[in-house]
């Protein structure tokens, strides 16, 4: 029944340790700050245009952006609301994530760490994408 959790991961090389906040913690925050919910706007045209700069044939659909290469397929959820429940929902069906903003990109990474059976994700902020055209490979290591 702590306030604060903790779940060690790797990106790369980097052994990191994400901290996100138990249900009791959630309720101190919530009591004292109120509940966290924000919008912000994924640019998806610039990023469309940059996956498809590097061969990938693109789509969209509402939230959702579906990426083929030869027969490789990746489902990329685009996030633009700051909203656990949400993200929580998104994590049980997507492991690419292309976030609005860092805000929403650090949302992601602390609910994934809560969930126990999520072993990676791979997440990036639009600008991210436009800029370098790739996600960021998080590895979530077993708890012991």
């Amino acid at each position: 029944m702590g306030i604060v959790g903790v779940r060690k991961a790797k990106s790369r090389s980097n052994r990191l340790y994400y901290c996100y906040l138990m249900p009791t913690g959630e309720n101190i925050f919530e009591e004292k700050f109120g509940k966290v919910r924000e919008e912000a706007r994924a640019d998806t045209a610039e990023i469309k245009r940059k996956l498809a700069s590097e061969g990938w044939q693109v789509s969209r659909s509402g939230s959702e952006i579906v990426i083929r290469k030869g027969n490789q397929t990746s489902r990329i959820k685009v996030q633009e609301v700051l909203d656990k429940r949400l993200i929580t929902d998104a994590l049980k069906e997507y492991r690419y994530f292309a976030a609005a903003n860092d805000e929403i990109k650090n949302m992601i990474i602390q609910e994934a760490s809560k969930l126990g059976d999520i072993k990676e994700i791979f997440v990036a902020t639009a600008y991210e994408l436009k800029e370098r055209g790739y996600f960021g490979r998080i590895e979530f290591l077993p708890k012991k």
